[in-house]
């Protein structure tokens, strides 16, 4: 959703979310009017001409940043590790399956689909065989062990050493 052929497009949007914000509101208007007056100084005829392409990069880089970055938490995606398995570290559940709650008793959700959209699930390396539906499936464990998984993280039963 971003025009490729914006000049310096990528490098600016990293510079505007790359930069420290002290809530999301702050970032959404300095992303927002950042990309806008980038194009004014340094590409005046195209900031007229491709406005409605600036605005909708604008618009995604807000996206991104809504879902990458927690300035009140002070935490983004280069903050930790990579938590590319939940089998390998506690990544997500350290907050995500764990006792913490405000101070109305709230705790943190800890179900899959409370950051994720699950589209595609099985125990199958081939795509083709894997349940899939864009609009999202439910979590099912791929040994059946009941609810367990339900009540503890992955890291109590899977190690790094077993990997995936």
């Amino acid at each position: 959703t971003i025009a490729r052929d914006l000049p310096y497009v990528r490098w600016q949007g990293l510079v505007l979310l790359n930069a420290p914000y002290e809530t999301k509101p702050e970032a959404e208007q300095a992303i927002r009017e950042g990309l806008i007056a980038y194009y004014e100084q340094n590409y005046p005829d195209l900031a007229q001409s491709r406005r409605a392409d600036i605005e909708q990069a604008a618009d995604t880089l807000v996206a991104i940043y809504d879902t990458n970055f927690f300035p009140e938490m002070k935490t983004d995606y280069r903050v930790r590790e990579d938590n590319l398995s939940h089998f390998v570290n506690d990544g997500c559940f350290r907050c995500h399956f764990s006792n913490l709650q405000t101070t109305e008793g709230t705790t943190i959700p800890s179900s899959c689909d409370s950051c994720h959209l699950i589209v595609a699930q099985g125990p199958s390396v081939n795509l083709v065989d894997l349940d899939q539906n864009i609009a999202g499936l439910p979590f099912q464990h791929p040994v059946d062990i009941g609810g367990v998984w339900q009540r503890i993280s992955c890291t109590q039963c899977h190690t790094p050493e077993q990997g995936y």
